[in-house]
């Protein structure tokens, strides 16, 4: 999501979801890039980000994180982002901010280092990734869904 004064609360009520499971709803909270949704475990085989309330959809990352099971003893957990290999769709695109910088591995919040989504105008937005395999039925235990928001002041013009 954006971080200027003009559009990042657009993501204000976006749901997000893996496979058909609602983690979350996204509560705007003003400076902040990153949210992350518990999504305890599920088995799934994509995750999406629901925005229906008219504003445009804008992600700049989307993370789908699942427990590496072959971790050392010290107890420290580590995820593996299997988003990074999936393929992304969107149901719109708009200024060139395609559907698959969410999962370019590129965090950047500022639109000049083009990583990040922007949908077309309209009521009803979602982006979706599908993880690898998910066309031959993998679906993977979704711990977290991390969703990083736009930093920049594109729009405070407008």
């Amino acid at each position: 999501n954006r971080m200027d004064t003009c559009c990042d609360q657009r993501l204000q009520g976006a749901m997000v979801f893996a496979g058909e499971k609602q983690c979350g709803q996204l509560q705007f909270q003003e400076g902040k890039q990153k949210y992350m949704f518990n999504c305890g475990n599920h088995s799934a085989g994509e995750v999406s980000v629901w925005l229906n309330n008219g504003q445009t959809l804008q992600i700049c990352e989307l993370e789908a994180l699942v427990l590496e099971e072959n971790m050392p003893d010290f107890k420290i957990p580590k995820f593996v982002n299997v988003a990074l290999n999936g393929s992304a769709t969107a149901t719109s695109v708009a200024h060139g901010g395609v559907a698959t910088r969410i999962i370019d591995g590129n965090r950047n919040g500022f639109w000049g280092g083009r990583s990040c989504y922007h949908s077309a105008g309209g009521s009803q937005h979602r982006v979706t990734v599908t993880l690898p395999g998910a066309e031959f039925g993998a679906k993977y235990p979704i711990s977290f869904i991390k969703v990083y928001n736009r930093m920049d002041t594109c729009c405070d013009q407008r």
